[in-house]
């Protein structure tokens, strides 16, 4: 075997690697649905506790189904485009089930509960979603997708300083730029599984 081989037979695997971690890493469709909607749901939560506030906690129960059908919809359709099922996706599968049942945990139950004050769900969920994205920046390596967690980590102390009528002026700008963008760059690296 001379040097040209060896060359044409490393090409031949790193190919495969590629191939594979296309076809298993996240698309980045479910970051981008899910963090426009959750960039919305501040501001019209806002709204109505401001003109109604019976539909507040009702509105919550809604947007909560509707992520959960949206995520569903969107995890049922990445499934069938899945050729193979790597252990590393199932763990983030998994991370980011988990994450997501702790998320309406500490956006519904704790605060109606007492458990914690209304105004201490942003910075739970910002401290949340930042392991969620962190995770998936590591499984998927890609170092970018990673750093974006880190952005949720310095959010949840900014609003834990800041007034807590700013702090909706944070929320949802953060999960343009720290849940949309990295759904793009993921999308942009792996969204394409046929290539």
């Amino acid at each position: 075997m001379d040097q040209n081989d060896v060359q044409q037979e490393i090409a031949i695997v790193r190919q495969m690697i590629e191939k594979t971690r296309r076809e298993t890493a996240e698309s980045g469709n479910g970051f981008i649905v899910m963090g426009l909607l959750c960039a919305i749901f501040p501001w019209a939560m806002g709204l109505l506790e401001r003109f109604n506030s019976k539909l507040f906690l009702p509105g919550i129960i809604g947007f909560i189904i509707i992520c959960l059908i949206i995520g569903f919809i969107i995890s049922a359709r990445e499934k069938k485009k899945e050729k193979v099922k790597t252990y590393a996706r199932a763990i983030q599968e998994k991370c980011l089930g988990v994450c997501g049942l702790v998320c309406i945990m500490v956006a519904t139950l704790f605060p109606m509960l007492g458990a914690i004050p209304w105004s201490t769900v942003p910075i739970f969920i910002s401290l949340l979603v930042g392991i969620m994205v962190y995770q998936t920046g590591i499984i998927n390596d890609i170092e970018s997708v990673a750093r974006f967690g880190f952005l949720w980590f310095a959010a949840a102390i900014i609003m834990a300083i800041i007034p807590e009528d700013v702090v909706l002026a944070v929320i949802s700008p953060l999960f343009l730029i720290g849940w949309v963008l990295p759904g793009f760059i993921l999308k942009n690296k792996y969204g394409n599984r046929d290539a």
